[in-house]
């Protein structure tokens, strides 16, 4: 880890599911750190525990899986110990969540504006109309066409695409310290994706991106270090160079047999 802030922290961290045919550790003893200012991706295949740890560390756990040990610290704050009141505050605050199905992630009968501005109004205070000016002007910094009328669409009324650039701008909207991109662009199309990776890091500045893939090659692209997860485990973990040059697990060999190329994204 570098001389910058950590502004992650992740230790031994052990997740288990309490109940039906899932019942028993899905994340065991995990742990990792991230800096301000730093990208750190997390690949591995499905069901290796990506999601779940992202949902842990967001405080999104489904009902059925709970963190049975370990720690997860935000600027120095044990985010396990909170209760589901100050996660909340925080969650909305402080830690932004890109997901990777916006549209089922909006509510489908509320304007994409309105659900923006309801997070500056309840977590910065914004009076409505200084509200609405902030959102519009963050449609406009995720490159958004015609942010006036993004603002008034539907989660329906957009393109894939749309969706997820506005997605990224709630995320961003409040200033987190860390920002979560769990899957951002596996519904998109080659180029679109692009885009929305090359948001991402444009976004992340001096705070800590966390970015959840399968693909290896979206890693590669805005990742400054990569852990490989397998099995609810750490396979590896290393700087991008050291894990796409010299590899040492075999499921690493894998994803990077599996990647297909992908354009280098700009900063």
């Amino acid at each position: 880890m570098n001389a910058r802030l950590v502004t992650l922290e992740v230790r031994n961290l052990c997740i288990a599911a309490q109940e039906g045919e899932r019942a028993g550790r899905l994340i065991e003893d995990l742990g990792f750190s991230i800096a301000s200012g730093e990208v750190l991706g997390i690949v591995g295949e499905s069901g290796s525990g990506k999601s779940v740890t992202a949902a842990a560390i967001a405080g999104l756990l489904p009902p059925g899986l709970a963190v049975t040990g370990g720690s997860v610290s935000l600027e120095g704050r044990a985010l396990l110990s909170m209760s589901a009141g100050e996660r909340r505050a925080l969650a909305g605050s402080r830690i932004g969540m890109v997901f990777q199905d916006p549209l089922s992630s909006f509510n489908p009968v509320r304007t994409v504006g309105s659900i923006l501005a309801e997070s500056v109004m309840r977590h910065r205070g914004l009076a409505a109309g200084a509200a609405r000016d902030t959102v519009v002007a963050a449609f406009a910094d995720v490159r958004l066409a015609q942010p006036e009328r993004i603002f008034s669409a539907y989660p329906h009324q957009l393109s894939g695409g749309q969706r997820q650039r506005a997605m990224i701008a709630l995320a961003l909207i409040n200033g987190p310290a860390l920002l979560i991109a769990d899957e951002p662009t596996t519904a998109l199309d080659a180029t679109v994706q692009l885009q929305i990776l090359t948001l991402l890091k444009r976004g992340a500045g001096s705070r800590a991106l966390l970015l959840i893939t399968h693909d290896l090659a979206v890693a590669a692209a805005v990742c400054d270090r990569i852990l490989v997860m397998h099995r609810g485990g750490v396979a590896e973990e290393g700087t991008t160079a050291q894990i796409l040059d010299t590899p040492t697990h075999p499921v690493t060999r894998q994803l990077l047999a599996a990647a297909q190329a992908l354009p280098g994204v700009a900063a």
